[in-house]
């Protein structure tokens, strides 16, 4: 899954097949490929056709110039929340952003893996615990992979600490 920063864009796509990405709707927000996305990224983002609303989760084509509209997580549309897609008209409006939906699978995800090469002792481990406890302020959010213990399998390591975050698949 790629998130990609400030990019709002108009479409004339009419129906409610993948979309045509035109310009940014402002000088002070990117177009999908100045964002730096390419042919095949994941992405989430909003349709705005007037007072209608489409998340989505697609994938980028045409490097940046294209996004399917793979999968609504939510609409609304003509005051009706649901996962339909807009018959879009030609007037609107996309933004790239992560959804709830996308944060929570990827904090659902995230791991943490704390190796010790031939670390013998949980003080380290305690210590390195409370440094995540501290710079991420929500430690039950996080999986502790391994805190003690002798890792026989990354001997081949530096004698450090080392912490991983894992995000995706």
């Amino acid at each position: 899954m790629k998130f990609f920063n400030r990019v709002h864009v108009a479409t004339a796509t009419v129906g409610t097949g993948s979309l045509a990405l035109g310009a940014a709707v402002a000088t002070n927000m990117l177009t999908l490929a100045e964002a730096g996305a390419q042919t095949g990224d994941e992405t989430t983002f909003v349709i705005e056709q007037g007072s209608d609303i489409e998340i989505c989760r697609g994938f980028v084509g045409s490097s940046g110039a294209t996004v399917t509209r793979a999968v609504v997580l939510r609409s609304k549309i003509a005051g009706v929340a649901g996962t339909a897609k807009i018959n879009l008209n030609g007037s609107a409006k996309v933004r790239f952003f992560p959804s709830a939906e996308t944060l929570t699978e990827v904090a659902n995800r995230v791991a943490v893996d704390i190796a010790f090469d031939n670390a013998s002792s949980g003080a380290a481990a305690a210590n390195v615990q409370a440094a995540i406890d501290e710079l991420f302020g929500k430690a039950n959010s996080l999986a502790t992979v391994a805190t003690t213990g002798n890792y026989n399998d990354l001997s081949d390591q530096p004698d450090v600490v080392g912490i991983a975050m894992i995000f995706g698949d």
